[in-house]
């Protein structure tokens, strides 16, 4: 089996888990893959469960807050597969989301 829980966040790019839009972790048939943001937004390389690892996890949680994060969740929504969040999967997968993020006030 994989991982219980993995907890993930969406940046505004659309990367998750440090799986930067056009990086070639994405097509990674590992677990784990050092990868960097080809398009140089973030620095350093960095190690990363590929999609591979993440869904094979029990429970996925994204967390994703803020208006910044507005684009790439609709990018999400819409199922394009640009944004590397759009491709995650697991047994279990749940978005937890933001007023702010969504672009429209939550029901109170």
């Amino acid at each position: 089996g994989g991982l219980g829980v993995v907890h993930l966040g969406l940046g505004p790019d659309g990367h998750t888990a440090s799986l930067f839009p056009g990086s070639d972790a994405l097509t990674s048939t590992g677990d784990v893959a050092l990868n960097h943001d080809p398009l140089g937004r973030n620095a350093h390389t960095r190690m990363t469960l590929t999609l591979r690892a993440i869904a094979q996890a029990e429970l996925v949680v994204v967390t994703v807050e803020g208006s910044s994060k507005r684009e790439a969740l609709r990018r999400v929504i819409d199922g394009d597969v640009s944004a590397p969040a759009a491709q995650v999967d697991g047994k279990r997968v749940i978005w937890l989301v933001d007023g702010l993020a969504l672009g429209s006030p939550l029901p109170r």
